[in-house]
C-alpha cells in the first residue's frame, strides 16, 4: 500500500467485512525486527545516508526488497524499486485500534517459535523481535 490513507482504508475494509466477534490475523513486515538485526541496522543507516545525499524524501519505512523471488536484488543498494512498507509497532497498533480491532495476541516469528506471545503490542518485548510480526485481533 502506497500511503497512510490506503493502509487505513484496507484495515477499515477488513473490519467492515468481518462479523462481530470474528478473528483476524494480520502479518506485517516489522520495522523494529529489521532494526534489531545486525544486517538490518546497517542497511537502514546506509539507506538513510543514501537518501539524504540524493535528496529523497521517501519514508524510512519504505524499503527496497533485498530479494526478488529467490534472487538477490542489487537494486536495493541503490534504493531502487520494488518497495515494501515496514510497519512500526506503535503505528500498526494505532491503525488497528482506530479501525475498531481489539488485540488478542501479538508476536514476531522468533517469539512464536519460542512460545512467547504478548496480549498487546505494548507488552511485546522488543529485544526478542525477529521476522514477520503477527497480530491476532477480534472485531
Amino acid at each position: 500500500m502506497e500511503n497512510d490513507e490506503q493502509r487505513r482504508a484496507a484495515v477499515r475494509e477488513a473490519y467492515r467485512v468481518l462479523r462481530p466477534g470474528a478473528v483476524a490475523l494480520f502479518s506485517v513486515l516489522c520495522y523494529e525486527s529489521r532494526r534489531n538485526s545486525r544486517l538490518g541496522r546497517w542497511y537502514l543507516r546506509y539507506v538513510r545516508m543514501l537518501r539524504m545525499l540524493c535528496g529523497s524524501n521517501r519514508a524510512e519505512q519504505v524499503q527496497s526488497w533485498m530479494r526478488l523471488g529467490r534472487k538477490w536484488n542489487p537494486g536495493c543498494l541503490l534504493d531502487r524499486p520494488h518497495y515494501v512498507y515496514w510497519f512500526k509497532i506503535a503505528d500498526l497498533s494505532a491503525l488497528l485500534r482506530e479501525a475498531g480491532f481489539a488485540f488478542r495476541a501479538v508476536a514476531s516469528e522468533r517469539q512464536i517459535r519460542a512460545g512467547r506471545m504478548a496480549p498487546t503490542p505494548e507488552q511485546l518485548p522488543l529485544s526478542e523481535l525477529g521476522g514477520t510480526l503477527y497480530c491476532v485481533c477480534v472485531r
